[in-house]
């Protein structure tokens, strides 16, 4: 089922930009190994047949591994846009492209790594640092004085 015509996933990676196509082969190649279609070959993945549940434990598979939402948007996208194609084809009807639409994506925004500090905490560090910054600029200026006279003394 290889032929350009007759193959949904062909349809969809040959409207996208040349530059897109890679990608998106990647993510559909990862997305039927983690649907079970691990010794499949990408092009014989019956695509058609996915239900709204198959998409929806990849979101949550995704989720688990700790993928950050805008990455299982372009999973779900990827699928979206295959069976779009299967609909266009005749592989599925109208209803069943619909259910698989209402499929959303994780939500949310990946927070960078670290921690959630306090605003108190904050403020005291930033203060800290300022007044580090005055220290630093007053021992500089005692410096630049004891140089001019020619002493050599400076604090601990």
């Amino acid at each position: 089922m290889s032929d350009l015509s007759q193959n949904p996933l062909l349809q969809y990676l040959a409207r996208l930009a040349p530059s897109s196509q890679q990608t998106m082969r990647y993510i559909l190649q990862d997305a039927a190994d983690r649907l079970g279609f691990v010794d499949c070959n990408l092009l014989d993945v019956p695509w058609h047949r996915l239900e709204p549940g198959h998409v929806i434990g990849l979101v949550a598979a995704l989720r688990t591994d700790g993928y950050a939402p805008n990455s299982s948007s372009l999973y779900v996208n990827a699928i979206r846009g295959v069976m779009n194609e299967a609909w266009r084809q005749g592989l599925i009807d109208h209803e069943q492209l619909l259910r698989i639409r209402e499929v959303k994506p994780a939500t949310g925004s990946r927070l960078p790594p670290g921690r959630n500090l306090r605003r108190s905490l904050i403020r005291g560090c930033s203060a800290l640092g300022q007044q580090h910054r005055v220290e630093r600029s007053h021992w500089r200026n005692v410096r630049t004085a004891q140089d001019s006279a020619g002493v050599n003394d400076s604090p601990p």
